[in-house]
């Protein structure tokens, strides 16, 4: 991910908000970083939610999405996820390893939603990004899209 100014150029390494985190911090998803929702069920109502900040602390939990408003996440469940950041020049890499026995029964192919936040110190170049192009929602499960292993 390159880091783009508001006003098109480059943003400074140096300007990306990611503090230092323990393991299922509550705040994590306000970094910098990465949020994978996993849909394994298929049932679009259960998920699994992994938050990565830019520092590679891993916030995970799994959670029912019943109705209007948030989800409510429960973080008694630990993927085992590990993740490492990578800084290329003016920008960086987030790759995330999720044991699959940590999801239990994956099927070939379920509801996925990759999203991606770029927060700074400075406040420029804040922007949100969905993989999912209906989503309107980070957790809007129903908008997900699909992720095939065949």
């Amino acid at each position: 991910c390159e880091i783009m100014k508001d006003d098109g150029t480059m943003a400074r390494m140096d300007d990306i908000k990611a503090f230092p985190r323990e393991h299922d911090d509550a705040e994590t998803w306000s970094d910098t970083g990465v949020e994978l929702f996993l849909n394994v069920s298929c049932d679009r109502l259960n998920y699994y939610h992994l938050v990565i900040n830019f520092n590679g602390n891993i916030t995970d939990y799994t959670a029912l999405k019943a109705g209007s408003g948030y989800a409510k996440g429960d973080t008694k469940w630990n993927s085992g996820a590990t993740a490492k950041v990578e800084r290329r020049g003016g920008g960086y890499v987030i790759t995330v390893s999720v044991p699959l026995k940590s999801l239990g029964t994956v099927p070939d192919e379920f509801p996925v939603e990759v999203c991606r936040s770029r927060v700074t110190k400075s406040g420029e170049g804040y922007c949100l990004y969905h993989w999912s192009p209906y989503a309107k929602d980070w957790d809007e499960v129903r908008a997900f899209g699909t992720i095939s292993f065949r």
